[in-house]
């Protein structure tokens, strides 16, 4: 079967290309993407190729196929997954793959978003993380794997209690938390979700050097739903402070924050 995608050879060398793709065997399911999302970490991937934690050595002869926010229908079944899996369904990917570092968009050669189709290998349905899911557009599908990390983050991190070795699981409730260049689109995903959990902090603080970004996602979320929410949300522009730290200690009252992610790679960000 012919398809069109975009195939990673090397360093900065991707490729728009038709090509064949093998019929699907009776453990795998052939799926047709209809909406791929575009990562910074495909950047990433793109930049560093075969350096990269994910990527085979070998895509020069054997390439892989990038994309890994991606979303569609289910165009074909093999026999093995009939009863589980029915043609035309939306589906929706579990981007973290159990056990194994290979991940779709990084490692496979026919398994990727940037195509017009896909196969998803047996191991990789076997563990679960091909869904069907019924949504009403594919691009809410294909924003799973952005909230997945943002979930994944909010919940991984843990506190432990003074004396004990007791870990609790999750970011502080009533404590300080604060989003290092949240004035994204991932930062935009991850204030909406803070507001909606049950462990909520007392202050939640997005910082961001781009003032354009920050003043539209405070008209999206002003601060006062941030107050309807049990939260005091501030929006703070570093750049416009000769030191920004003392500004940011000042919110706490001098106390400092109890759960501090980064969403963006400048080192001077990284090192606030």
């Amino acid at each position: 079967m012919k398809v069109k995608g975009v195939r990673l050879y090397g360093v900065k060398d991707i490729r728009l290309e038709e090509f064949e793709i093998p019929e699907i065997a009776e453990d795998e399911i052939l799926l047709k993407i209809e909406c791929n999302g575009i990562a910074v970490s495909t950047l990433k991937e793109i930049t560093l190729a075969q350096r990269h934690l994910r990527v085979p050595k070998n895509i020069k002869k054997n390439p892989v196929l990038i994309g890994h926010e991606f979303s569609g229908t289910i165009a074909k079944v093999g026999t093995r997954w009939k009863e589980d899996y029915q043609e035309g369904k939306q589906f929706v990917l579990v981007p973290e793959i159990p056990h194994q570092i290979e991940s779709p968009g990084y490692s496979y050669p026919y398994f990727g978003g940037a195509a017009t189709y896909c196969i998803i290998p047996a191991d990789v349905i076997e563990k679960g993380c091909l869904l069907q899911y019924e949504a009403d557009s594919f691009y809410e599908l294909a924003q799973a794997q952005a909230l997945y990390s943002i979930v994944g983050s909010f919940h991984s991190n843990y506190h432990s209690k003074e004396g004990t070795h007791d870990h609790i699981s999750g970011i502080k409730e009533g404590g300080n938390t604060i989003i290092l260049g949240g004035a994204g689109p991932m930062g935009l995903m991850a204030i909406r979700y803070v507001l909606g959990m049950k462990k909520k902090p007392r202050r939640l603080v997005i910082t961001d050097t781009n003032q354009e970004r920050l003043e539209k996602v405070r008209k999206m979320i002003p601060m006062q739903e941030g107050t309807r929410h049990g939260i005091e949300l501030y929006y703070i522009n570093p750049s416009m402070f000769t030191d920004s730290v003392p500004v940011l200690l000042a919110i706490t009252n001098e106390k400092g924050y109890d759960d501090v992610f980064v969403y963006a790679p400048p080192k001077c960000v990284a090192e606030i």
